[in-house]
């Protein structure tokens, strides 16, 4: 017996035929068996036992509200973001024949749902709100490139792209030279506009999208070049060498030079992991430093 034979679907067709109209997908659950309902065209299709949704996988989400809202016996509403769309998701329960079910609404409402109340611009939308927030998480706030937890998440996943496609995938760790030198002679917000411009010059460097800088931690910085052997990230590297070489720091009214030391790493093995590709760049890193600075080793 599935669940349309065990409720009278006439009766939730009633209550729920008007809520088509404001949502792009009505669902019921039945919270105990996992069965699902979907209502489209005036219809109730079963889709089996699994919770499924038209954003994400068939799994159960770590923030069930139907399951809250079934404990709590509350109307429940959360914002979902997947594919940079935003979701509305409503779920309420519903009491038909002695059986308590869970109606889930969902609407997407990426350009239609609107923080406050002006309407003059698309920067009041939610969905531009979520992905100012992500932006906030992922960058790094003083030199505006990514931070340290854009380059962990990040790189494992353009490690596996590059596996699966049978691509190399190198990194280049670079660090500037006698910074703290820099911070003793000219003071720390003249060594913050020293890693800005810094930042700048390496970014300027790269080659497309698909390349990407994030600051590693204080003045090393990590360039990932998906994609590129070992001659084409020296290439790069040589590039940002030489771009940072001819350009002039002005630090309190006086020019200063500033000069960079280089670390390579390539692999296209996948049974590397990221702790070890790191640790690799960063080795070639200190062997530059001890070498003599402003070089690259390979």
């Amino acid at each position: 017996m599935n669940i349309g034979d065990e409720l009278n679907l006439e009766l939730i067709r009633d209550n729920i035929d008007i809520l088509k109209k404001l949502y792009d997908v009505i669902r019921i659950v039945d919270p105990v068996t996992k069965k699902v309902l979907m209502y489209d065209e005036g219809k109730l299709i079963e889709k089996g036992r699994s919770c499924f949704s038209k954003i994400g996988n068939e799994q159960i989400c770590k923030n069930c509200i139907s399951l809250r809202a079934l404990k709590d016996n509350k109307t429940y509403m959360k914002l979902e973001n997947s594919d940079d769309k935003s979701y509305l998701i409503t779920v309420m329960p519903m009491e038909l024949e002695d059986k308590t079910l869970i109606v889930e609404l969902i609407k997407e409402v990426t350009d239609t749902l609107f923080y406050g109340h002006s309407f003059d611009g698309k920067g009041c939308t939610v969905n531009n709100i979520i992905q100012d927030m992500k932006q906030l998480t992922i960058k790094d706030s003083l030199t505006e490139i990514a931070n340290r937890r854009f380059i962990d998440e990040r790189l494992p996943i353009d490690m596996n792209i590059c596996y699966k496609s049978k691509q190399p995938i190198s990194i280049i760790m670079v660090d500037v030279d006698h910074f703290k030198n820099v911070n003793d002679q000219f003071g720390h917000v003249a060594g913050d506009e020293v890693l800005r411009e810094f930042a700048y010059s390496l970014k300027s460097c790269i080659r497309n999208k698909r390349d990407w800088i994030g600051r590693y931690g204080g003045e090393e910085f990590l360039v990932c070049v998906p994609g590129a052997a070992a001659e084409a990230a020296l290439v790069i590297a040589e590039r940002m060498k030489t771009n940072i070489e001819k350009k002039n720091f002005v630090l309190n009214g006086e020019n200063i030079k500033i000069t960079a030391s280089f670390g390579i790493c390539t692999t296209s093995d996948k049974e590397i992991t990221v702790e070890q590709f790191l640790k690799c760049a960063d080795q070639k890193l200190y062997d530059a430093k001890n070498a003599g600075r402003n070089r690259i080793i390979l």
